[in-house]
């Protein structure tokens, strides 16, 4: 199957052919459960998208306002084995907008993919994300959590810079390995592969195609029946085709997971991280100071609620054209009010600065909220609104836009409620 004709029909939105290579990957992970028996979760969904400044314009006059149809339509294939599990998500969502003269129309795509095998001793899990669409959606950070992985997975590849009409193709790789040597201790060996590329950007927007790779191994040691200690080694390439760029790095860190009940587990870590640039243009990028890294996470599941909170500081890739010192704090809560109805809101806010520590580039805050009604157990009916803050320290200006979605769903094979409840 052509990447094109999942992506776009329109031949001026292609992305390089050479790199149809990203599809290929997440499709080759299928083959050892072709013959299985598949299950299937099929999801078409109908809506109305309005956003009263779609390119975050700092200025007034150069808001744009925003309404028409979005449509989406998706389907989970999942195999459940013994010892491991295989489950692939395409999805497809169009907008069109009727205000032609901003040209905001997007077809959008995307791939989820996730693989484990489990034994007495080792536990192997490949995730793979894949997304084409358009730089407007695509560079704003959002409350999208999956709450069944790690807390620190959460991506972190925004820039905030939303004006624009190209689009941008988005791969990400997660191989992860754990080898227990007994009751109490534990490795984990992963590679957290992230490669970027965005299509025909102007010079002046400073958007730069971008591959991360980071690697790291971490030992774990059972200190009690609630308290697991952890310490990490961490190494980093980020390659960008901005002059200057490229860098590497280096880190360790140290910290506890406890379990607080059965529901309820909090992580936190300390650590450093040393980042060099591989060729420095200038004085200041040469021996850099070694950078703090901390997460502190919250997770709490219920059978009716969930809840994700999290502060993290780190060294985060970016479409800037480098690397980037990151302060983010999140908060993510999904509940059942009853058995029709479920809410959900979501926070996100977070700080970035140049790896040198001399310019404080952009503050963004993100409130989403979420109201879903049930009408029956294949039908549903969701309201979201979105606000966001974008403040350009860079520019000394700000710019905030209000968004507004209502979905009509169908599910005919409805898997739990709560899924549905989750933040988009």
């Amino acid at each position: 199957m052509k990447l094109d004709t999942i992506m776009t029909k329109e031949k001026e939105k292609h992305i390089d052919p050479r790199r149809n290579w990203k599809l290929g990957v997440l499709i080759i992970f299928m083959a050892p459960a072709s013959n299985a028996e598949w299950l299937f979760d099929p999801i078409a969904r109908v809506g109305w998208d309005y956003d009263d400044n779609a390119s975050m314009s700092i200025r007034t006059d150069g808001e744009e306002k925003i309404s028409g149809p979005v449509a989406e339509a998706s389907v989970e294939m999942r195999n459940d084995g013994e010892t491991s599990y295989l489950s692939l998500r395409p999805m497809f969502r169009s907008r069109n907008y009727q205000q032609d003269e901003y040209n905001r129309d997007s077809d959008d795509g995307f791939v989820k993919m996730r693989w484990g095998r489990n034994t007495q001793t080792n536990n192997l899990s490949f995730s793979g994300d894949y997304a084409n669409e358009s730089v407007r959606t695509a560079e704003l950070a959002t409350a999208d959590f999956d709450f069944e992985s790690d807390p620190g997975d959460i991506a972190d590849d925004d820039t905030g810079r939303v004006g624009l009409r190209q689009r941008r193709e988005r791969l990400r790789l997660l191989p992860r390995w754990t080898y227990q040597f007994s009751d109490v201790s534990s490795i984990l060996t992963e590679v957290n592969f992230l490669d970027v590329a965005y299509e025909d950007q102007p010079v002046e927007t400073n958007l730069y195609d971008y591959t991360d790779s980071r690697f790291s191994f971490s030992y774990r040691h059972a200190l009690s029946e609630t308290n697991i200690g952890i310490f990490s080694l961490t190494g980093r390439s980020y390659q960008t085709d901005n002059i200057g760029g490229d860098s590497s790095g280096f880190g360790f860190s140290a910290g506890i997971n406890r379990r607080m009940s059965e529901t309820t587990q909090l992580r936190a870590l300390l650590g450093v991280e040393q980042t060099e640039i591989d060729n420095p243009t200038s004085p200041e990028q040469e021996d850099l100071d070694p950078s703090f890294v901390t997460e502190v996470s919250l997770l709490r599941q219920l059978e009716t609620t969930r809840l994700l909170a999290q502060y993290r500081q780190r060294i985060a890739a970016s479409g800037r054209g480098g690397l980037r010192r990151r302060s983010e704090v999140t908060l993510s809560l999904a509940r059942d009010l009853n058995e029709k109805i479920s809410a959900g809101i979501g926070f996100r806010a977070y700080t970035i600065d140049s790896i040198q520590g001399t310019t404080k580039e952009q503050d963004y805050v993100r409130l989403t909220g979420q109201f879903t009604w049930r009408i029956t157990p294949a039908i549903s009916m969701e309201a979201g609104y979105i606000h966001t803050l974008l403040d350009r320290r860079d520019l000394g200006e700000s710019a905030n836009s209000n968004r507004f979605t209502l979905w009509l769903s169908y599910r005919p094979l409805p898997r739990g409620r709560l899924r549905q409840a989750t933040i988009f």
